[in-house]
């Protein structure tokens, strides 16, 4: 949409509505992490992702905590989880996994980040979704 509106005003006006859209639990874009600062917004397709993404969502309002996501170059965490001083990034995995670069590079930058792939052996999407999986640690 955003590339079909040259008014510089426009910009703020989709911004607007993807906030009202968000309270609203129809439609949300999630803000990238960069340390301090909080820039770009970000919204999900894949279904696996999207499930994740409406379950973080509930449990955020819930728990109080912030869902963002983060990348750098070509390295990517699918969402991350702040409350207070715990940080979480979590990737999220169907099938095989073969990329978990991302979640490595974050964990170098922050290494008392805690980092989970949700859909591999250690933490299934089931177990993820039915809130068995710790958020913090």
């Amino acid at each position: 949409m955003l590339g079909q509106l040259q008014d510089s005003g426009n910009t703020v006006t989709l911004a607007h509505y993807l906030d009202v859209l968000g309270k609203a639990n129809i439609l949300t874009g999630l803000q990238k992490f960069a340390g301090n600062k909080i820039s770009i917004r970000k919204v999900h397709t894949s279904s696996c992702s999207t499930i994740l993404h409406l379950c973080l969502l509930s449990r955020s309002k819930e728990e109080g905590f912030e869902l963002v996501w983060w990348r750098d170059r070509d390295k990517e965490v699918d969402f991350l989880i702040q409350k207070g001083n715990l940080l979480t990034a979590i990737e999220v995995k169907s099938g095989k996994i073969k990329n978990i670069g991302g979640s490595l590079e974050f964990k170098k930058r922050y290494p008392k980040a805690f980092s989970l792939i949700v859909g591999g052996s250690n933490f299934g999407l089931e177990d993820f979704l039915s809130d068995k999986v710790p958020l913090f640690l």
